[in-house]
Formats: C-alpha cells, sequence, structure tokens
C-alpha cells in the first residue's frame, strides 16, 4: 500500500470542523458528553482512519458521486478525495471537501451549492484534473 500524507481540509470542511470543536470545548471536562464525544470520533476518523485505507471500496458512494470517499460517523460525514493515487506522486493526497452534520441520513445536497462548487473545481484543477466538468455538472460529476 502506497504512504499517504497529511489528511488536509478545504475550506468548506475547515468551517465545520473548527464549529465542532468549538461546540465540544464548551465540555471538555465531560468526556461523555454527546459534542465531545463526536468531535473525538471525528478527530479519530481525520488521523487514522482515513489515512489507513483511505480507498477501501466500502466508503466510495455510487454513481454520478463515484469519485469521493465518505465515512460515517453516526451524526457526522466526512466526504473526501483521494489525489494522486495512479500518478507518479510520491505521497497521494487526501482532502477532507465536507463534514455534514445529519441527524438523519447524508444528503449530498451540498454539491449543489456555487460557493463549494467552485471550491472544488480550483481544487481539481490544482492537480491537473479537469473541474470544469463538475462545474458543468458532466459525468461523471452530475448531481441530480
Amino acid at each position: 500500500m502506497q504512504p499517504y500524507g497529511e489528511v488536509e481540509l478545504t475550506s468548506t470542511a475547515k468551517a465545520a470542523y473548527i464549529s465542532l470543536y468549538d461546540e465540544a470545548r464548551e465540555y471538555a471536562d465531560d468526556r461523555s458528553n454527546a459534542k465531545v464525544a463526536l468531535f473525538n470520533a471525528v478527530e479519530k476518523a481525520i488521523d487514522s482512519v482515513i489515512p489507513a485505507n483511505p480507498c477501501d471500496p466500502r466508503r466510495t458512494l455510487v454513481g454520478s458521486a463515484s469519485m469521493l470517499y465518505t465515512i460515517d460517523l453516526g451524526a457526522v460525514y466526512l466526504y473526501y478525495l483521494v489525489v494522486g493515487v495512479d500518478d507518479d506522486e510520491p505521497e497521494p493526497r487526501i482532502i477532507i471537501i465536507h463534514i455534514e452534520t445529519s441527524k438523519t441520513h447524508p444528503d449530498l445536497s451540498w454539491l449543489k451549492n456555487p460557493t463549494f462548487r467552485n471550491e472544488v473545481v480550483q481544487l481539481l484543477d490544482s492537480f491537473g484534473i479537469d473541474g470544469s466538468a463538475f462545474l458543468n455538472n458532466q459525468p461523471p460529476f452530475s448531481v441530480n
């Protein structure tokens, strides 16, 4: 298996991470608090679970979102890309693009947000991947 570098977060994912951290910080003395437990689960996923096997086929989404991987932490879903696996990059990169808090089930409607879509397009373009297909809603990046 190839070594993977540190997990990176887009600005959108970082904002959600900071929000979860701020909520948990209020209860830091109570490790049994749900907000603390949730933040700790997110932190563990980012630090060790995802890097251990980022391309786990059980985590990939299907159909038009098959370029994304997700990890279900119950009330939180992390969505990420793995870039450079088939390239000559010395270290493929793991980039968390979205952290979704959900009380029921994951909802991919965030993929339609123009600000988010532009951020992902720029990210893909920076890796030499044509992000315009994502922006123009063409397969495999179409969102219904």
